[in-house]
């Protein structure tokens, strides 16, 4: 049996992608019977340690936090905490998640000075070029340096960290979303014609899932290909941009 703590700023109650994939991560890992510690910061309504029905233990560090639910990088209120933690439940694996969370560099680092293992999965590609990615990627190389393994979910993911990070590609392993097709059905109202191209865009319909140039980039198949079925699946504050594109091209 392994203990391993799952360690993200990114955590249900909010939704998202990296939210569900930690919840479902420890889900299996607690099906196969290891020890499953979430630490993550406060919520409304969540705070302190709470117990899930499927044993998962979750901690919601008091700690402020700043834009993007991120908690601000306050190293010596979050390492005496975090060391705390992880003590207290003998974790013997520190599983961090995104280069956006400012808990996930902390728990590393401290996981280093305890000597327990640490591992690192990497959710986004992230920009090379402006300032405030060379800031967030200086903070990675730190953080990635002395971890035991990385995990990106795509190889587009994986180059992306590696000229990111400097680290070796051999440190990092490619582990794609897993996708449960029992879960999904098409709805019957979709008509796709036989032998013509389609698009399938499954994504929450953020900015930062770079809508704007699936909103751009469309006309402009569509004007070359007006035979081509689209199918957008999700939600979120770009839809109304879709909508007008579609009413526009009609």
């Amino acid at each position: 049996m392994i203990r391993v703590a799952l360690v993200c700023d990114f955590c249900h109650p909010n939704l998202g992608g990296i939210e569900s994939h930690l919840l479902k991560l420890a889900t299996e890992l607690r099906q196969r019977d290891h020890h499953v510690v979430i630490i993550t910061h406060s919520y409304p309504g969540f705070q302190g340690k709470q117990l899930w029905c499927d044993g998962t233990i979750v901690y919601y560090a008091p700690l402020p936090t700043i834009a993007r639910q991120n908690t601000i990088p306050l190293f010596f209120t979050s390492t005496r905490y975090l060391k705390h933690v992880l003590q207290t439940e003998n974790i013997n694996i520190v599983h961090g998640h995104s280069a956006f969370s400012t808990l996930c560099h902390e728990a590393i680092l401290v996981a280093q000075q305890l000597n327990i293992k640490t591992v690192f999965t990497d959710h986004s590609l992230v920009d090379i070029v402006e300032w405030h990615s060379y800031l967030l990627n200086s903070m990675l190389a730190i953080t990635l340096q002395h971890a035991d393994a990385a995990i990106s979910v795509s190889n587009a993911s994986k180059e992306n960290l590696c000229v990111r990070s400097l680290v070796s590609p051999v440190k990092i392993a490619v582990i794609p979303n897993a996708v449960d097709t029992t879960l999904f059905t098409p709805t019957s109202d979709v008509t796709v014609r036989p032998s013509t191209p389609v698009i399938v865009v499954v994504s929450r319909l953020y900015p930062r899932k770079g809508i704007d140039l699936l909103t751009e980039a469309l006309p402009l198949i569509l004007r070359e290909r007006p035979d081509v079925t689209v199918i957008i699946a999700g939600d979120g504050p770009l839809r109304v941009d879709l909508e007008e594109m579609v009413e526009a091209h009609r």
